[in-house]
């Protein structure tokens, strides 16, 4: 009964077991990972005499991991192949139909966010890949019956590159504050934003305010012209209304409500800088995590 290999597990119950991280202190941080990558799926291993992890799954497939996998020597590619093809060829136990659940839906997630959220099998897939993908790369995860998640990037067609090409693709600008917005409901939002704020505003004086008094009141702070003889016969010219509007404008003031506008871009142009700040925080970050990952 020692070692018998039982018909549901198929290994020998005394050698091989789950290995957690502690078991693993003599191996670098991506010989842990792709260890217990495997161990999250089903596989089961032993420390040998010489230090490397015996790695077994229930196909009868075997794969030996080294404590050092950093290195780019024949010995660290030969072993990162061998994982993969073994948690490739490991079958999960097929639970019974009681507890058979549906698997959950797709989600759509950036690589910044499937580190944080399926750590270790999102390791393994990311040590995977070719090259590298940048922190806010588009993902599609989805989910087996076994509910193990399955990573795919997401690419963007041609027919989506050639829709964005298209008028179709237009900017709404506002034409107060020069804001740009990618549909016209957007700027509609924007729109009665800037109407709510002007309705809280004292109303000010507009074209409409102009009474006689108030012609009157700038036609007498007006300096006095110089006299001019005009020619014998001729009439006597009326004041051209266009200067007499100017004139009654410039008695009345400033409007305030274009220094609130200038201010309110100010504003925003402070808001924007902000966040730019923050992203670029946030990319200095996730690149960290990606260090820390591949360390």
């Amino acid at each position: 009964m020692r070692n018998r290999s039982t018909k549901a597990n198929g290994f020998k119950a005394p050698s091989l077991r789950r290995l957690t991280r502690a078991d693993l202190p003599t191996f670098d941080q991506e010989a842990k990972s792709l260890i217990l990558a495997a161990m999250d799926i089903g596989c089961v291993g032993r420390i040998s005499s010489k230090g490397h992890c015996i790695m077994h799954n229930n196909t009868g497939g075997t794969a030996s991991v080294p404590p050092n996998l950093t290195s780019q020597n024949r010995t660290a590619q030969n072993a990162r192949a061998d994982m993969r093809r073994l948690m490739a060829e490991h079958h999960a136990e097929v639970p019974s139909s009681d507890s058979v659940q549906e698997p959950r839906p797709a989600q759509e997630v950036t690589v910044a966010q499937a580190f944080i959220q399926h750590s270790t099998a999102f390791t393994a897939w990311f040590d995977a890949q070719e090259g590298s993908l940048p922190a806010d790369t588009p993902l599609k995860v989805t989910f087996d019956e076994f509910d193990q998640p399955l990573f795919e990037v997401i690419r963007a067609t041609e027919a989506e590159t050639e829709d964005e090409s298209t008028p179709q693709a237009r900017e709404f600008r506002y034409e107060v504050c020069r804001r740009p917005f990618s549909t016209a409901a957007a700027l509609g939002s924007h729109r009665r934003v800037h109407r709510d704020r002007a309705a809280s505003v004292p109303a000010t004086r507009t074209d409409s305010d102009i009474t006689p008094e108030t012609l009157q009141k700038a036609k007498h702070d007006m300096p006095a012209p110089m006299h001019q003889t005009a020619p014998v016969g001729a009439a006597e010219q009326p004041d051209d209304p266009v200067a007499v509007l100017q004139r009654v404008r410039k008695a009345l003031g400033p409007d305030p409500r274009v220094t609130q506008l200038e201010a309110r871009v100010a504003e925003l142009e402070t808001e924007v800088a902000q966040q730019k700040q923050r992203a670029d925080e946030a990319h200095a970050r996730l690149a960290l995590i990606q260090e820390a990952f591949h360390a």
